[in-house]
């Protein structure tokens, strides 16, 4: 059986996934960031979005064929694709079909559904109220043979062309959204329970797998998962996730019972001998929510790093914000990572130092002082921002912060404190040790202007001592008792006249001889973020030091913040 993509809408951490070798993704090279929504030829191309390795192709069905049986796929595909080539582009195509249907439809018979909706999930008015009614006999004739008639295309053109699409994203109800409604139903008679929606998706999918011998993506949630997930594994190994709540951005609450489940779910999928892989995209609320219009280069460059800590190998990105100068970091920092999935063939290792505020975290938030840990309790947040002001953390909406996940992504401003988030940094293949004894948490640091300052971390010294240390994927080099060539990146804020230092082991001319290297880098106070590479020549990185592979220390003068530590393998 072909290989099939499913997505799932709920969102997971990666570092489960990290902490055991995961199967190399296929055609390496399609990974990374991608525009969204449609492509418009015209605006985004290889010359003025030089970081991105294609787009999302999204057709509706009322444009494709606007009259029965008379079909625009050429004009609405086939034309991207050729520009595809022209750019070195790839393609993920979705076919949008519910409130997007022609209305020749309704004069065949199929019933109208009219909703309640008024605006999107923007918040602004819409003219997409209505909606097929999915059961009819008559609408899933029409569509089913819509579907037919999509891979007969898509399997007829050239190879060349072909080879450009590396998914088609199965779309059953509202956009790619696992439902049929944005809205309630007006009539009674029209309301459907996700369980009879979830069968007809079932029913879809089938179809796609049928006509396609692409990939196909299946977008669920954790409804359709619970009541298919042995179907699911059955069928459809290996498969993708489509991870929305760690691809619109970051910090987001109950993040941590995502991460659990994720675990289970890949776990599984390893124990069968094969793995998951992960989509998901950015939209157009990077410019309107508050969190992140305030900073969209700072909020893109975190949502970025987030993303590649959970695994999602392809992140969507408005197409606006793909050509600005002040948002390449982020794309790059992502395009570094994508597709990397085992430690041994990956070629770059990070940490991104963090501390989360976990208002769900009763031994590190003890209710005797900070109230009772529920979820609801405002002041319990502000308890627990106010411990950590001195050190920049700030509580800007707290109704957002106590709200499920698409509230989260709809805060005012910025919220340190959420409910069952991740406490430390994100990473990939590099480990800090101990980070809560041996270092402390910063929030919005250095100039406004850099992207690295949301968050950070600093020396906790004790008695004039203190040192961060770190240790690489045990899988991360085959032979990690020969010694490394390796180049480290260290971002941090260059404020006050501190010293600190990078410790390595280092081999001399015989193996046998093995001696602690530092190298020290002196503060000049210009108070901004700085990047600083250093090669290590002859690293032994076999854990060898106290356990780590690579320490900051603390040396004289004042603390430092950190942002982040990053190594290259190089040639090895």
């Amino acid at each position: 059986m072909k290989n099939i993509i499913i997505g799932v809408l709920f969102l997971f951490s990666y570092q489960a996934v990290l902490a055991a070798p995961v199967a190399d993704l296929p055609r390496p090279d399609v990974w990374g960031v991608y525009s969204w929504a449609n492509w418009k030829v015209h605006k985004i191309n290889k010359d003025n979005a030089p970081n991105i390795k294609g787009s999302a192709v999204i057709m509706h069905w009322k444009n494709v064929e606007p009259r029965k049986g008379e079909y625009q796929w050429d004009e609405q595909l086939g034309e991207k694709l050729k520009a595809a080539i022209k750019n070195d582009f790839y393609v993920h195509i979705m076919l949008w079909v519910g409130p997007l249907a022609p209305e020749w439809i309704y004069d065949e018979g199929v019933p109208k559904v009219e909703t309640d909706r008024q605006v999107n999930a923007l918040g602004h008015k819409t003219n997409q109220t209505a909606a097929p009614y999915y059961f009819s006999p008559v609408y899933k004739k029409l569509f089913f043979n819509l579907i037919k008639e999509f891979g007969a295309y898509v399997n007829s053109l050239p190879k060349e062309l072909q080879e450009r699409i590396i998914f088609i994203q199965s779309a059953e109800g509202s956009t790619g959204d696992g439902w049929g409604y944005k809205g309630k139903p007006l009539e009674k008679k029209y309301l459907m329970t996700r369980d009879e929606f979830d069968e007809f998706r079932v029913e879809t999918w089938a179809h796609y797998n049928k006509h396609f011998s692409l990939p196909i993506v299946v977008n669920i949630d954790g409804h359709t998962l619970k009541n298919n997930e042995k179907w699911l594994f059955d069928n459809l190994m290996p498969m993708g996730v489509k991870q929305g709540m760690f691809s619109h951005g970051y910090h987001v609450s109950e993040n941590n019972a995502r991460i659990k489940e994720w675990q289970r779910i890949n776990e599984k999928a390893q124990a069968a001998g094969t793995y998951i892989f992960a989509r998901g995209e950015m939209d157009k609320e990077l410019s309107v929510m508050g969190w992140s219009k305030q900073n969209i280069p700072e909020a893109l460059y975190w949502s970025a790093i987030f993303a590649t800590h959970t695994g999602i190998d392809l992140w969507n990105v408005p197409s606006e914000q793909l050509t600005k100068p002040e948002n390449q970091a982020a794309f790059i920092f992502f395009n570094r990572y994508a597709g990397q999935r085992q430690p041994a063939t990956a070629q770059y290792a990070f940490a991104a130092l963090r501390q989360g505020l976990d208002a769900g975290d009763t031994k590190t938030f003890p209710e005797s002082r900070f109230g009772i840990a529920k979820k609801k309790r405002k002041e319990r947040y502000q308890k627990i921002a106010e411990k950590f002001a001195a050190q920049g953390a700030v509580q800007s909406d707290i109704k957002a912060a106590m709200g499920e996940g698409m509230v989260n992504r709809k805060r005012k401003g910025y919220n340190d404190v959420g409910w069952n988030i991740p406490a430390g940094n994100y990473a990939r293949f590099l480990t800090q040790l101990n980070p809560e004894q041996t270092s402390m948490g910063y929030w919005h640091q250095g100039p406004a202007e850099q992207i690295y300052g949301r968050f950070a971390r600093a020396f906790k010294l004790n008695n004039g001592e203190g040192q961060m240390s770190f240790a690489l994927h045990q899988d991360f080099f085959a032979q990690p008792n020969t010694p490394k060539d390796v180049t480290v990146r260290i971002v941090y804020l260059d404020r006050g006249k501190g010293q600190w230092s990078l410790d390595y082991q280092q081999a001399g001319n015989k193996l046998q001889t093995v001696t602690v290297r530092s190298v020290t880098v002196q503060n000049q106070d210009t108070g901004k973020w700085r990047s600083k590479e250093i090669k290590l020549n002859k690293a032994m990185l076999n854990q060898s030091l106290s356990g780590a592979d690579l320490k900051l220390v603390y040396q004289s003068g004042h603390n430092t913040l950190f942002h982040l530590v990053e190594l290259n393998r190089q040639g090895d």
